[in-house]
């Protein structure tokens, strides 16, 4: 280029110089010719100097206006050729981006084997090597509306790829987009320019990221494109012809790589099912054969082995008919292969033979194998040993038709005339059971040992009752509280029955324990020289425990006299005969005044027994009437020596007050002001009845109800006896100071009370905290012993100089007070 331009200003130096001596040789001579003097030769000159100057400027400017147009036209031809030096150059360097992705995605395909990880890094490589901004794998779900669903990504598509919904089938949104078109038509699906697409979908978004072109690779199988890979570039025009002839084989490549790892993952996941499935078969407890078409076995499990006694070896190639017992004929077989030759299977039990000669029961289910043309390549048989099941199914039905059998048998069992006279009766029915060869009931004694109320042997022999040793009674009276149960016979020199048993050659003994209203008093037991006697008498517990259940019934009353009943009845006999007690009091004292009002009557006996104990057992004896009013008349008697003016507050059970009437002539003897307190040993059935009984009383008596919200029961005594006093639970009042809840419900009580015209009596005060909150509450009594602990007459004699509590006064808020709220103080 330089050259040229170099020629062409010699040219131009060339054609002035020519151009200036031939105007010079010209014009010198005309000048001559045509000058007629001197001065006009000068002027002449003159000028042809100024003609020279403007042909030569002239001709100069036509020169170089040449010069410049040509070296301008020689630098847009140069402009134009480094363009598409630039854009050559740029197009070799992203071919050669996309090779190297190219090259490394293959790669990718040989060392991953997740199909996740595999698509992540196919996008990775794509966007880090091929040099794009983006690129994501999106695989297409069949079911409606046919959304695309992204499962792989790279580069800043966060949160571009959550927000957009795309479809591949959804025609009725109008244009499916790169990715839908891509997998419906299984094309691959340009786009140059962004920008200018304007009915693009999400193009707005695209932009917002510098996405300028894009490409739709689908990501074929066979015929069907099961998702698309779709890339983004940040310049329009990114995507050519080789750049997506590279791409395609990329996706192509990424297609193959996908349905590799399908195909890995599936025969991984058959292998698994076959081991999995070998395993189960090789662990069963189910005998699994299987043969070929002519009945040779292929295949035993280790459950064939264990249940036949053949080793795998032993069978193998030989036929199933090794195990026949011949207990099945030739028609069980018969019909069994021609179910099986028809291609259906065979369900039925088989009696077979181990290997040791002995016979055993299967529930087998036998059948054909069948290729994929249909035909059958072999048999399987999956057996059960039913063994075990079948006896117990026989030994069902046979304690089903003895415990039918037992069942009409007890219904003619009758108390008689004695104790031992029905225990006799019911061990002569255990005696007849099938193999029974003797039968004892015992009871158990206070004392400790068991004594039989009667023992038969099914031979009829006479037997003595003798008591059983204690040692032995405690063991089998631990062993009772457990339920029946069935031993072997061990030989016992110190036993009374140890040479009876041995007579009889007993083998086995089951006992059932014999229980009344809950309570374990005896055992029936039935004893077996049986060669099987401990299987036999397992079987026949159940028939035992309802041959227990009716001895329970019959007897029980009886044996409780014997043992429990009758001493508790003596026992609290003796106590009402020595009078072995003495009354208590504890004070009722008025909060407002510190006065003692009232006493409680309480009873503490001689043996340091808790009172409701003793009044529980005389309850059980039948005595507790008896007790009531033995210790009512003693209360009554020592209340005559309390200070003057205090009522007594005696607790009564409502039997007492409507069933005796020798409580009036008790309450006679009293020679101060008498309150009820009513008890709940029993409920109260009938309150009007109960009422009318208070109201016959004389001289008339107050009524005051105990732990009052303890209950629905107390509320109901309060409902119906409309008593003078109501006796709040110690529940309410322990810790009552920092209980805004006990707070609140008392002054409910309190206005309960108001309301019913009773005064409230708080119980179980023990602290000066209690104390000043009930007080501030607006509750009238209270007794605990931070008022006074129970004791006897001679002990509050001594106090009689003192009528007043010791506590911290406070002003008593008025009623209307207590009624409308706690005070706010109190709440904190």
């Amino acid at each position: 280029m330089k050259h040229r331009l170099g020629l062409s200003a010699r040219g131009i130096v060339v054609t002035y110089a020519v151009v200036a001596a031939a105007w010079i040789a010209l014009s010198d001579g005309v000048a001559h010719a045509l000058a007629p003097s001197q001065d006009a030769l000068a002027a002449i000159s003159t000028l042809k100097g100024w003609g020279f100057v403007l042909v030569t400027s002239a001709l100069l400017a036509v020169l170089l206006a040449r010069y410049d147009a040509e070296r301008t036209r020689r630098q847009r031809e140069l402009e134009v050729q480094a363009t598409e030096l630039e854009r050559a150059d740029a197009h070799l360097a992203r071919l050669n981006h996309v090779l190297h992705a190219v090259a490394l995605a293959n790669q990718a395909l040989i060392r991953t084997s997740d199909e996740t990880a595999l698509l992540q890094a196919f996008c990775s490589i794509i966007t880090e090597q091929g040099a794009f901004l983006a690129a994501w794998v999106g695989y297409r779900e069949d079911r409606p509306p046919g959304l695309i669903r992204a499962v792989a990504s790279a580069g800043p598509l966060e949160p571009y790829l959550d927000r957009i919904e795309l479809s591949w089938n959804d025609l009725e949104r109008g244009s499916l987009g790169p990715a839908g078109t891509s997998i419906r038509e299984g094309r691959t699906v340009v786009v140059a320019n962004v920008a200018a697409e304007a009915t693009l979908v999400w193009r707005a978004e695209m932009l917002e990221r510098g996405f300028r072109s894009m490409v739709a690779l689908p990501l074929r199988d066979a015929d069907v494109a099961l998702g698309t890979l779709v890339i983004y570039a940040g310049e329009p025009g990114a995507f050519g012809g080789d750049e997506v002839a590279l791409l395609e084989e990329l996706a192509s490549n990424l297609a193959n790589g996908v349905m590799t790892l399908r195909g890995r993952a599936a025969a991984a996941r058959g292998e698994t099912e076959r081991r999995r499935l070998v395993t189960a078969i090789e662990q069963s407890a189910e005998a699994v054969v299987i043969t070929d078409t002519f009945g040779a076995i292929e295949y035993v499990n280790p459950a064939f082995e264990r249940v036949t006694g053949y080793g795998a070896d032993e069978v193998l190639g030989r036929n199933p008919r090794i195990l026949k017992s011949g207990v099945q004929g030739p028609g069980f077989y018969a019909a069994m292969w021609a179910a099986l030759t028809n291609g259906q299977s065979f369900v039925g039990d088989l009696t077979n033979r181990r290997k040791d000669g002995s016979l055993f029961q299967e529930e087998a289910v036998i059948s054909p194998i069948h290729d994929e043309t249909g035909a059958v390549t072999s048999y399987v048989a999956v057996k059960r040993d039913v063994t075990r099941e079948r006896a117990l199914e026989v030994s069902h039905d046979r304690a089903t038709r003895e415990r039918a059998m037992i069942a009409g048998t007890l219904a003619d069992l009758r108390v008689l005339s004695s104790a031992p006279a029905t225990a006799e009766a019911i061990c002569r029915q255990v005696v007849g059971l099938s193999g029974v060869a003797s039968a004892s009931l015992l009871y158990f004694t206070l004392q400790g040992p068991a004594m039989p109320l009667a023992f038969l042997r099914a031979d009829g022999v006479p037997v003595r009752l003798r008591q059983l040793p204690f040692q032995r009674s405690r063991i089998l009276r631990e062993r009772s509280e457990g339920g029946p149960w069935v031993e072997t016979r061990v030989h016992r020199p110190w036993h009374p029955y140890d040479r009876l048993h041995q007579e009889l050659g007993t083998k086995a003994t089951a006992y059932a324990p014999v229980r009344h209203g809950g309570r374990l008093i005896g055992l029936l037991t039935a004893a077996s020289s049986d060669a099987d006697a401990v299987e036999h008498l397992t079987e026949s517990l159940p028939a035992l425990l309802e041959f227990a259940g009716f001895a329970g019934e019959l007897v029980g009353p009886a044996v409780v006299d014997l043992t429990e009943a009758g001493s508790i009845r003596e026992r609290i006999t003796e106590v009402i005969r020595t009078a072995a007690f003495q009354p208590v009091f504890q004070p009722v004292v008025d909060l407002a005044s510190g006065v003692r009002v009232g006493y409680e009557a309480l009873t503490r006996f001689s043996d340091g027994t808790a009172p409701e104990l003793v009044f529980a057992d005389a309850r059980v004896a039948g005595l507790e009437t008896d007790l009531e009013l033995a210790t009512l008349g003693a209360a009554i008697a020592a209340s005559v020596d309390l200070p003057v003016g205090a009522w007594v507050s005696l607790n009564v059970s409502p039997s007492l007050v409507v069933g005796d009437r020798r409580l009036a002539g008790v309450l006679r003897r009293a020679e101060r002001p008498i309150v009820l307190e009513v008890t709940e040993h029993a409920a109260v059935e009938d309150y009007a009845a109960l009422r009318t009984a208070i109201g016959r009383l004389r001289p008339e008596v107050r009524v005051a109800v105990d732990d009052a919200g303890a209950g629905v029961a107390n509320f109901n005594h309060i409902v119906e006896l409309r008593p003078a006093f109501v006796k709040l639970d110690l529940q309410f009042v322990r810790g009552i100071e920092a209980d805004r809840t006990r707070q609140a419900l008392v002054l409910g009580l309190l206005h309960f009370a108001s309301a019913s015209a009773s005064q409230t009596i708080a119980e179980g005060v023990e602290t000066e905290e209690e104390l000043a909150t009930l007080r501030e509450l607006g509750v009238p009594l209270a007794q605990g012993y931070l008022l006074g602990r129970p004791a006897s007459v001679a002990a509050w004699q001594a106090q009689t100089s003192s009528k007043t509590v010791p506590t911290r006064r406070s002003r008593r808020p008025r009623r209307d007070a207590a009624v409308r709220g706690v005070r706010p103080q109190l709440l904190r």
